[in-house]
């Protein structure tokens, strides 16, 4: 279990910054796999998430969560240079079946333009990430029952690269 807490810029122009980074090793590992599907576990595992906020003192009960690896699938495609987010978005709802191993009614889907691709400046990377909802819905569960607010649930690797490029950051 991983806990940073972010420090909010006190003027505009200044850069967010680590301001608590706690780290527990988790007593029983199986809990990261076995929770999703025992009441129990996922009882255990949200007392041990609740302690690692009361041993941190952090403050915002609000969270940023990450999921697994396993729990996201993600793919970059790429869309001509010129198309606008608003369409690119229509387009993934039209395709999404065949960029995703689950059926397109169970899923929760986010994308972000990266860029222009460096081999054709006529076409822009687009990252798609999809997890499936009933995941997304138990790792928020999960906060609730540790008396926390989920604020927003990325992919594990992308949340720590973010907190990695944060100015002043000490991990």
């Amino acid at each position: 279990i991983k806990l940073v807490e972010l420090e909010a810029p006190q003027r505009l122009a200044q850069p967010w910054r680590v301001h608590t980074a706690y780290y527990v090793e988790n007593s029983a590992p199986n809990l990261q796999t076995e929770w999703l599907n025992h009441p129990s576990a996922a009882e255990i595992l949200a007392d041990q998430i609740r302690q690692v906020f009361m041993d941190s003192g952090a403050q915002s009960r609000h969270m940023v969560m990450a999921m697994p690896p396993q729990a996201v699938t993600h793919k970059i495609l790429n869309f001509p240079a010129q198309l606008p987010a608003s369409a690119i978005e229509v387009q993934l709802r039209l395709t999404l079946e065949n960029h995703v191993p689950f059926p397109v009614d169970e899923i929760q889907f986010d994308f972000q333009c990266l860029g222009l691709d460096d081999a054709n400046p006529e076409q822009q990377r687009v990252l798609l990430a999809a997890c499936r909802k009933h995941d997304r819905l138990a790792y928020e569960n999960l906060l609730n029952m540790a008396g926390l607010t989920p604020a927003v649930l990325e992919h594990e690797t992308f949340a720590w690269q973010n907190i990695a490029h944060l100015p002043g950051n000490e991990l």
